[in-house]
């Protein structure tokens, strides 16, 4: 493996006042499986939002970097592109492919933002958006990442339109496991004088579990200050409330919004954040796989005076 060293920048964002709309850094660190085993193909696939430069980011395993890249499809807000409303990813998005030649078994492959950049009076923010993770052919569920900030603090999960975000230099860790063998049967053929053969063993697909159907629907809202995204003590209590019981077959939407003081690119950032908060608290307390959408959807005077509009919706069927 090629080492290759990289500066990085020692400054950070210590709180979440535009969310994943501020994020500093996504670093995916995914176990792979003890022994050498030969070559281990890592594909990524990223989106990215530009600061002064495209988002940069290095891929490492084991700790050591094996390669980098730059997203340069990377949205550029100076000049008017961004994620809102309903815009897709897919404009911004990059494939990545790595390889190391005598990959382990197990070990860590990690991602690592490399230059953050943020200037709320010009509406810039570099982030980096991670909507997929392969090792040798197998998808890696993001939803199961645990987070670790620049200096191994516990955080949340972060996630916006099903892409994982990481702030603060963090680092993601995922499990990995190399693939089961399929359910096997024996048949024992006869040969041609009549005799049974040895027997031979063919694949059978295992029945599919049945698919859940939820069996509750119900809505939330929680309101923020001004200008703010922590989720407070009263708002966690009305989330806890919203997520408990059984949520079996169910999928859980998040709107955020804004008032409509302000710059419109500020308020969209602000609604994501608020978003984003919401949807990490949720994660954490729901069945892992549950299916959560989450949105900034900006400002808006739908709600009553400008107060009441600063809110997240979050809504379960």
């Amino acid at each position: 493996m090629k080492m290759r060293t990289t500066m990085t920048s020692d400054s950070l964002r210590r709180n979440l006042a535009l969310g994943p709309a501020g994020i500093a850094l996504i670093a995916g660190a995914l176990c792979v499986a003890s022994t050498t085993v030969g070559a281990v193909e890592i594909k990524l696939l990223v989106a990215g939002q530009a600061g002064i430069e495209d988002p940069s980011f290095d891929v490492l395993l084991d700790g050591i970097v094996i390669g980098g890249g730059t997203v340069t499809k990377a949205a550029k807000p100076g000049a008017g592109d961004s994620f809102s409303g309903d815009r897709p990813f897919e404009p911004y998005t990059q494939q990545f492919e790595f390889s190391s030649p005598d990959g382990p078994t197990s070990g860590t492959v990690g991602v690592r933002f490399l230059n953050d950049y943020y200037d709320a009076a010009k509406g810039i923010d570099a982030n980096l958006y991670v909507l997929e993770v392969a090792i040798d052919g197998q998808k890696l569920d993001l939803s199961r990442a645990q987070i670790e900030g620049s200096k191994d603090e516990p955080r949340e999960r972060l996630f916006w339109k099903d892409a994982l975000v990481l702030p603060w230099y963090a680092t993601a860790s995922l499990a990995y496991g190399l693939a089961g063998t399929p359910q096997t049967t024996t048949e024992t053929p006869e040969t041609e004088s009549g005799a049974a053969a040895a027997p031979v063993e063919s694949a059978v697909a295992p029945e599919p579990p049945p698919v859940p159907v939820c069996a509750v629907t119900r809505s939330a809202d929680v309101t923020f200050g001004n200008g703010e995204v922590i989720l407070t003590p009263e708002s966690k209590a009305v989330l806890d409330a919203v997520v408990a019981g059984d949520l079996d077959g169910c999928a859980i939407s998040v709107l955020g919004y804004s008032s409509m003081g302000g710059p419109a690119d500020i308020n969209l950032a602000v609604s994501q954040a608020r978003a984003a908060q919401v949807e990490a608290y949720l994660r954490a307390r729901v069945p892992e796989g549950l299916n959560i959408t989450a949105e900034g959807i900006g400002g808006t005077d739908k709600f009553g005076v400008a107060a009441m509009n600063r809110r997240v919706v979050v809504s379960i069927e």
